[in-house]
């Protein structure tokens, strides 16, 4: 598996490779060991396992959390704030993927080469009463699709960040706000109650230290949910007068 620190002119170099031996309930099988090395800010991983790894996916997930929190001690003892990228993966057996910048087969914002533009500019111009909410809403929806461990918290986070939109009195109670959050936005009773039932305990548990492995088909669910929630605040920041009520 290779990948690169970023940004690359940093030119990282870890002082020698890093050696992990894999304990159990991770995908990675139980006694494999993982080399991480790093030079000119270029990334290799070598996983040496006594099993064939099928699922390639869950193996890059693995590894690149792995990569991350090494990458993360070398950046807090030198104050930098690195980020790492997870490029491609091979198996002993010859397959090959080359990673992107999205989760494959998906696209739950529907645009076409025809309309692609115009919902663009939608999304650019959300009045500037709401933008700071906005920009945040989109930075952790951004780092919800980079990071497979933490989808979760940051998709929480983002039903969160617009919720602030509606804060009346910062002196009110909570719950408040969320019933505003949910009578303003267009959005199904079922996606709301997929953010109490199912991202914000899951939410809850990242942002306590703790939490859990989640699958691939779980994680493009809650992402699916979450950017329907952005859009849904996009439609109602750009009605004519669109303000929270009291």
């Amino acid at each position: 598996m290779s990948g690169k620190v970023l940004p690359e002119r940093a030119n990282v170099n870890l002082p020698k490779s890093v050696v992990l031996k894999i304990l159990p309930g991770r995908a990675i099988p139980e006694g494999s060991v993982v080399v991480v090395a790093v030079i000119c800010s270029q990334i290799s991983i070598v996983v040496h396992s006594r099993e064939e790894i099928a699922d390639l996916q869950a193996l890059a997930h693995e590894c690149e959390g792995m990569c991350r929190m090494i990458v993360d001690c070398l950046g807090f003892l030198l104050t930098c704030g690195y980020d790492i990228e997870v490029t491609q993966v091979s198996s002993a057996g010859g397959l090959h993927v080359v990673y992107g910048v999205k989760p494959a087969d998906f696209r739950p914002i529907p645009y076409s080469d025809e309309n692609i533009q115009s919902v663009f500019e939608r999304l650019l111009t959300v009045p500037r009463d709401y933008q700071l909410q906005y920009r945040r809403a989109l930075a952790d929806y951004r780092e919800a699709i980079r990071s497979h461990e933490d989808t979760a918290f940051f998709c929480y986070r983002v039903v969160e960040d617009l919720r602030q939109v509606f804060v009346v009195d910062e002196q009110g109670k909570e719950a408040q706000t969320w019933n505003r959050l949910w009578e303003a936005l267009p959005v199904a009773e079922d996606t709301r109650a997929y953010v109490k039932d199912i991202i914000r305990p899951l939410a809850t548990g990242n942002r306590h230290g703790g939490g859990s492995s989640i699958s691939h088909e779980l994680r493009l669910e809650m992402l699916e949910k979450t950017s329907k929630i952005i859009a849904a605040f996009v439609d109602w920041a750009r009605m004519p007068k669109a303000a929270p009520t009291a």
